[in-house]
């Protein structure tokens, strides 16, 4: 798997949000986090599309509704 994400705008709390996100890994689709989790003011979102052998997709922190963070990601069997 390769990605890159970046902060769009700096929010405390980010990435302590971000490590209990992906703490809620799906086995069935184990790129990054859950589909959706919530947390007092932020929301993590992860959206996929393939199978373990090829995959791509991205996630998104909102903020009170507003993205702030951003991630793309790709992979598959080499």
């Amino acid at each position: 798997m390769n990605y890159y994400g970046f902060i769009i705008k700096e929010v405390r709390g980010i990435y302590k949000f971000l490590k209990k996100a992906l703490s809620f890994i799906e086995e069935a689709k184990p790129f990054r986090g859950p589909g959706n989790f919530k947390e007092r003011d932020f929301e993590y979102i992860n959206k996929s599309e393939g199978e373990i052998n090829k995959f791509k997709g991205y996630e998104l922190i909102l903020f009170k509704g507003e993205e702030v963070y951003r991630l793309e990601y790709q992979g598959g069997y080499l």
